[in-house]
């Protein structure tokens, strides 16, 4: 019943200074726990861009949770084209610690993506696959086989995450 109470808590801050006022009343462990991502998902939604960024810098080497990435990649959209490569070499700098994480591996390759390091994106993307081959990483990595002219790879990773999304449904 707390964590729900502190959730909705936290849904009803619309800016950057009710959003401080409510972390001001929401305990530590809370925030760095069950509402660490559901806190960088508001910091976004309410446009804290650099604040996004550092808060995933603070909290995601502590407890490796997935969930804190993708708001840091959105986030990152929004910086300048020397913050996104902070934040990519941070990111490639926690890779080294956890060569083995899916999400990581799958994360970096959407911001290569999204730099145009078709290169990058693909090794990324195709690592990611190798431990976990999800329809996400897929269709990532055949956006990448588009930009880099080979359709048929293209088509090929569509058509496996076709497949996967086929065998999900039937189960």
């Amino acid at each position: 019943y707390r964590e729900w109470a502190w959730r909705e808590l936290l849904a009803l801050a619309t800016d950057y200074p009710a959003l401080k006022a409510c972390l001001g009343r929401i305990p530590k462990e809370m925030q760095e726990g069950e509402l660490c991502a559901p806190i960088a998902e508001k910091m976004l939604q309410i446009g804290q861009y650099p604040r996004v960024v550092k808060w995933v810098k603070t909290h995601y080497p502590k407890h490796r949770n997935a969930q804190l990435l993708p708001p840091m990649i959105e986030a990152a959209r929004y910086l300048s084209p020397r913050e996104q490569q902070k934040i990519m070499d941070t990111v490639e700098g926690w890779l080294h610690d956890a060569p083995q994480d899916a999400a990581l591996l799958l994360h970096l390759g959407q911001m290569a993506y999204a730099k145009q390091l078709w290169g990058k994106a693909q090794g990324y993307l195709e690592a990611s696959l190798r431990l976990e081959p999800t329809v996400h990483a897929r269709l990532t990595l055949a956006k990448v086989f588009e930009q880099s002219q080979r359709h048929n790879d293209a088509q090929e990773q569509r058509r496996l995450a076709l497949s996967a999304m086929d065998e999900t449904a039937e189960h």
